[in-house]
């Protein structure tokens, strides 16, 4: 993330103090009309605006509220909490809703009291409200909702019939063919343009979002009794309107005066259907997938305005982000303007669920930090804060250090023009995503690893070179993937794009991705629905391939090691006696997968028919059954294409360590790249600081999880931490250094689901590490042992349950801080060993 050394305290305490209208009142709360324009729960849309028309509470409710008054004066006791609604909620009644927990102090003194108390919430569950609910036009236009595009229809149909309310609406966001922008054209614009292909940093025209915000052109409410008690503090969140009660939206979070779960998502949701993808959370920059393009959002001239606002010409008395819409360049822009002005290396964190637009958002940030390559540099190079204060010294009496740290950045030239290193860089995406990405249920192109981008700049703000370290490759997904889903994309295109004579070479002449048990699909999944082919795919990866130093030969090299792969998922296996196999010559696929490998019949069922066991100084042959033979070919499918995987990386690498230092180490750009001739280009003598960029797998929860979503979701707990510990943490104990007076935040701590999952001895790692070491242990053994651990008494964790049923199936539940996750503990030992044949 970008440096905080230089961000005024004053913006700091803005946003904490805005944060802390989830838990205080509002600035707007004590406004009559305020009191009344409320949020409630959407089964279909999670949260709608509705006008609170009336409380409706039983009689009892005021009498005991009476009797406890009473008891109070007698005692002479005081009411800690007096008749106004919770921060951030509506109360039309006046009176707090009391109940055991937060209504009248007692003396104690009676058993009366815990009587009275249960009546207490008994009557408080009881007490309801009425509201009239509004469906702003154009949200069933422009709302991505289901799966399938005409459910909605149905889904409004019934929520106008039953009060808005439809329990079993998708969570599942897809594609909505003919989406266009809700804004459309601006009332004074008679070119036809919309908002965001108009003047840039504009906000859009407030007549057109009153359609998004419930304000003067929305569909007549439906009225709605809901319970108060399904709502934090018994009481409806607030909205944030003006003055004429109208909702008003916010491009940055932090300045909403409610700060609240259902604010938070409508305004997010005002914003998505406005096709104004990005908001801003202080230094986050939250973006829902639009799941389109969209005309201007990221072309040159909007790359070089965010560049200008916030690298070239940053303001000294306002801050510079309130100057642009946000965006994503704003990331990418103040990250490196402070890397040059600092002389600091930044990070750059890039999370979100499956399909949220992680891989396009790390490749829209490399394209702009690429740009600054030649678009302008530090007039003396990097310097540091320290460097500054010891110019300043040298120069002080004449003013002359005020002036230098005024310089900044000044750009040289204002061209997009990039150089061979640069499309190396950004041509490292085609290739990876070929062999790292994958089409799954909820998105079409999904990294199925994690990649840590290191983008190298010299001392004059240059870029010249990268690196990428990669994490995680879901190699199970080579033997098997859920229905709906494909494996990765090299196959198809592959399968889709080799010419004639190429296919001859491959062995796959006139085969298609029905004809190999990798690519096979029950459920008919062999084209992604994205729109995107894997014809052309194939055609940009061969570019990139060229572009990147890979000549014919070796690429010709690397295709066949892909067939290799794709004939060997069609092997079979033939019984000879008891736990004897031997691969089975009459399948069509075995000639191709011996050449291609350059092995002999021989020696593939060796390595894969039979095991060789050394004790003793003596060496035995053990023959595999069935079972053992078809998990040996797997595990050398997996290996393979592992090892394949490494190899491009190295190989990316060594063409994008440096202009210079790539063609020192490796001879030339086409020569292969090694782990003896590869140099990362974060030691390389000339690289000053860099930029990095984390694009990791999302929180991922599926009908079925195993310990690839174990090890996915551990990862995202630890990534959940460290977001903890620099928004709140770090920021808290910064104000207890200055001496500012603050509210203390609390907010959830995730250690122990940390704790749960890799603690010595007990996590479920550990667990796991122990039951691999012995050879007899078992998928079952390993769940007893976690239910001994883990649900006994003396061990029980809050994070962890297994009920009998599941205990029965070897399954149990991690509550994460996302939510809680089912996993099922078949294959877990076999994929931690992750062995290939002996």
């Amino acid at each position: 993330m970008p440096s905080k050394s230089h961000r005024p305290a004053t913006d700091r305490i803005r946003q904490i103090m805005a944060a802390n209208a989830a838990t205080g009142m509002g600035s707007q709360a004590g406004d009559s009309r305020q009191k009344h324009c409320v949020y409630v729960r959407d089964d279909v849309y999670a949260w709608l605006p509705a006008k609170l028309l009336s409380i409706n509470q039983p009689d009892e409710l005021e009498q005991l509220r009476y009797r406890k008054r009473r008891q109070q004066q007698q005692n002479g006791g005081r009411s800690r909490r007096r008749a106004r609604g919770e921060a951030g909620g509506a109360n039309l009644s006046g009176d707090s809703l009391i109940s055991g927990s937060s209504g009248a102090e007692d003396d104690g003194s009676s058993d009366d009291n815990a009587t009275d108390n249960d009546a207490d919430d008994e009557l408080v569950n009881s007490v309801t409200a009425t509201v009239l609910v509004q469906l702003p036009r154009n949200w069933r236009e422009q709302t991505v909702l289901q799966d399938n595009p005409g459910d909605i229809e149905e889904l409004e149909c019934q929520a106008s019939v039953h009060g808005g309310s439809v329990i079993g609406g998708s969570d599942d966001m897809s594609v909505r063919s003919g989406m266009t922008s809700a804004l459309g054209a601006d009332d004074d614009d008679t070119s036809g343009s919309s908002y965001l292909g108009g003047i840039l940093g504009r906000p859009p025209p407030q007549s057109k979002l009153d359609n998004l915000l419930g304000g003067r052109d929305q569909r007549p409410g439906v009225e709605r009794t809901v319970r108060l008690v399904d709502y934090p503090n018994n009481a409806l969140p607030l909205q944030n309107v003006d003055r004429k009660g109208r909702l008003v939206g916010k491009s940055d979070m932090a300045d909403l005066a409610n700060l609240h779960e259902a604010a938070i998502l409508y305004n997010l949701k005002a914003r998505h259907v406005a096709s104004t993808p990005y908001t801003r959370t202080g230094d986050i920059i939250i973006a829902v997938n639009p799941y389109q393009w969209i005309d201007g959002l990221y072309s040159e001239e909007r790359m070089g305005h965010y560049a200008d606002h916030l690298v070239w010409n940053v303001p000294d008395d306002v801050d510079a982000k309130s100057q642009v819409e946000p965006h994503v360049y704003e990331t990418s822009s103040l990250a490196y303007h402070d890397m040059c002005v600092h002389g600091l290396d930044q990070s750059i964190l890039v999370s979100g669920e499956s399909g949220a637009g992680k891989t396009e958002t790390v490749k829209i940030l490399m394209n702009q930090l690429a740009s600054f390559q030649s678009s302008g540099h530090v007039d003396a190079g990097f310097h540091s804060d320290d460097d500054e204060e010891a110019d300043g010294a040298d120069e002080s009496g004449d003013g002359k250090a005020d002036q230098k740290k005024k310089k900044k950045l000044q750009r040289k030239q204002t061209s997009f023009r990039t150089s061979p290193i640069v499309d190396r860089v950004l041509d490292s995406n085609p290739l990876l995503e070929a062999f790292g990405n994958a089409k799954t249920i909820r998105n079409d192109n999904s990294s199925r690893f994690g990649k840590f981008i290191e983008i190298n700049f010299c001392d004059s703000g240059t870029l010249i070179g990268a690196s990428i370290e990669t994490y995680l490759l879901e190699k199970v997904r080579l033997i098997s993937h859920a229905d709906g889903e494909r494996n990765y994309h090299i196959f198809y295109e592959l399968l889709a794009g080799t010419s004639g004579s190429d296919q001859k070479k491959l062995m796959i002449d006139y085969a298609s991705p029905e004809d190999f048990g990798m690519t096979r699909s029950a459920s008919g999944t062999y084209h992604r629905r994205d729109g995107v082919h894997d014809e052309s795919t194939f055609r940009e990866l061969k570019t990139a391939m060229n572009t990147m130093g890979f000549d014919g030969e070796e690429q010709l090299d690397i295709f066949e090691i892909v067939a290799a792969l794709l004939h060997l998922s069609n092997l079979t296996f033939a019984e000879r006696g008891h736990d004897e196999c031997l691969l089975d010559e009459s399948n069509h696929s075995l000639e191709a997968a011996l050449e291609l490998c350059g092995v002999t019949l021989d020696g593939l069922e060796a390595a894969l028919c039979s095991v060789v066991i050394e004790a003793g100084g003596e060496r035995l042959v053990k023959t595999l059954g069935m079972a053992q033979c078809s998990k040996a070919l797997e595990a050398l499918i997996k290996a393979t294409y592992g090892a394949l995987f490494e190899y491009l990386v190295r190989r990316v690498n060594g063409c994008i360590a440096s202009g210079v230092e790539a063609e020192d180490h490796l001879g030339s750009p086409s020569t292969p790249a090694s782990p003896n001739n590869f140099q990362s280009a974060s030691s390389m003598s000339e690289t000053a600081a860099f930029i990095g960029v984390l694009d990791i797998f999302g929180f991922e929860s599926f009908d079925t999880n195993s310990f690839e979503q174990l090890c996915i979701n551990y990862c995202n707990e630890s990534l959940q931490q460290q977001f903890n510990k620099f928004v709140f943490k770090l920021e808290q104990a910064e104000y207890e250094r200055e001496g500012i007076s603050w509210k203390f935040i609390d907010f959830p701590d995730n250690q122990d689901i940390l704790d749960l999952i890799d603690k010595r001895h007990t996590g479920i790692l550990s667990v796991l590490d122990e039951q691999c070491i012995q050879a007899f242990n078992t998928d079952q053994t390993f769940a007893s042992s976690l239910y001994d651990k883990h649900c006994g008494r003396g061990g029980a964790s809050a994070s962890f349950a297994a009920n009998n049923g599941q205990k029965a199936r070897g399954m149990f539940n991690v509550h994460h801080y996302a939510g809680p996750v089912e996993y099922n503990t078949n294959a877990f030992l076999e994929k931690n060993k992750d062995e290939t044949p002996k």
